[in-house]
């Protein structure tokens, strides 16, 4: 939420999910084998996709990007899959359907003029059916949608993407899906990264929360009952985290999670005397508080600095990191060179007293 507050709402939000018969997965498999066999294999490519996919937008695959979040979510089936919200520059925000329209899609294509995108687009990007057409399914998303002969912005919502009753009609085991059962894409992306990718366009400030529980609601769980032997009066429940083997082996090799950029830094806000001190069980209190620059935090440094110098008495203490480092070492503050940090002060209840509004 540093970012948003930052720069602003997020212009697009991306999923992408692992296709386990990418050819650099069948290739490294032996003969009578499935991804499955090796979901080591199929972290390793998920990761170099998804590096590919960052440098893309990086390099202005949508326009000049000055910010992203993402996360990592594993399927229960397996497959991994990125959530990816992406900041662009002013200059190229999202503001008519035809901007809307050039880039993303949300219909089924001519088969014959585009056979290769067609192939890929009802293979991924098809919603079951639901509805009318299959009553006993749970409606998902509001699919099926309606037919719509233009994009138009929705209130508080995604944009309403045209959805033309064209007659377009794909049969797969006896189901017929049409405009109405297409989930949004990137067609260039599809046809680059040959998965499921679904592509959004945030429309209203609304959805930040809505799809911030994707970055940060973290792993599966199930609610578990133990029962059997000796029992506590209480019932216990115990909240357990449901862990498939790709998961496993994208932790084993220390990928990482969660990533943004610009990175974001995290300022330390007390009162006198009364910040964190870390040390090790086996030291004394007196080897502790004798300890050099024991008494020196974020926060003292920024007065510090700003006592001895005047080029940054412009800028708030969230705000000193974009133009400044901390040097956790000798605990000072230096200007910054390079790279680009976003401050964030540790949340304060209001119940803190003086802390709170300091």
């Amino acid at each position: 939420m540093a970012i948003c507050r930052h720069f602003h709402k997020p212009d697009l939000f991306l999923i992408m999910t692992a296709n386990p018969k990418w050819p650099q997965i069948i290739y490294s498999l032996f003969p009578g084998q499935t991804a499955i066999n090796h979901p080591d294999i199929v972290s390793w490519v998920f990761e170099q996709k998804k590096k590919v996919l960052l440098k893309l937008i990086d390099n202005g695959f949508f326009g000049t990007t000055v910010a992203y979040i993402h996360t990592i979510e594993f399927q229960k089936r397996g497959l991994s899959h990125i959530h990816l919200l992406i900041f662009l520059h002013p200059q190229h925000y999202i503001q008519d359907s035809y901007y809307i329209n050039s880039m993303i899609s949300a219909q089924l294509l001519n088969h014959q003029l585009q056979p290769l995108l067609y192939a890929k687009v009802t293979k991924y990007m098809l919603h079951g059916l639901c509805g009318i057409d299959n009553p006993q399914a749970k409606y998902s998303k509001h699919f099926p949608k309606e037919y719509r002969e233009r994009t138009d912005w929705a209130e508080n919502s995604y944009p309403l993407y045209t959805r033309p009753d064209n007659g377009f009609i794909f049969e797969y085991n006896g189901a017929r899906f049409t405009n109405q059962y297409m989930v949004s894409y990137c067609p260039q992306l599809l046809l680059l990264f040959d998965c499921h990718l679904n592509v959004e366009i945030f429309a209203r400030l609304g959805t930040v929360k809505y799809l911030s529980k994707y970055i940060y609601k973290g792993p599966d769980r199930a609610a578990m009952e133990i029962s059997g032997g000796m029992q506590d009066e209480i019932k216990a429940y115990l909240n357990g985290c449901f862990i498939g083997p790709t998961e496993a082996c994208w932790k084993i090799f220390e990928f990482n999670m969660h990533g943004e950029s610009p990175a974001v830094q995290r300022l330390s806000i007390h009162l006198p005397n009364k910040h964190y001190v870390n040390f090790y069980v086996h030291q004394t209190v007196n080897k502790v508080l004798a300890r050099q620059n024991v008494e020196k935090t974020q926060l003292t440094a920024w007065f510090d600095y700003n006592f001895t110098h005047d080029d940054g008495l412009g800028l708030t203490y969230w705000q000193f990191p974009q133009h400044y480092t901390w040097n956790a070492k000798d605990k000072s503050w230096h200007p910054r060179q390079c790279a680009r940090v976003i401050g964030r002060m540790y949340f304060v209840l209001p119940s803190k007293g003086e802390q709170f509004f300091l």
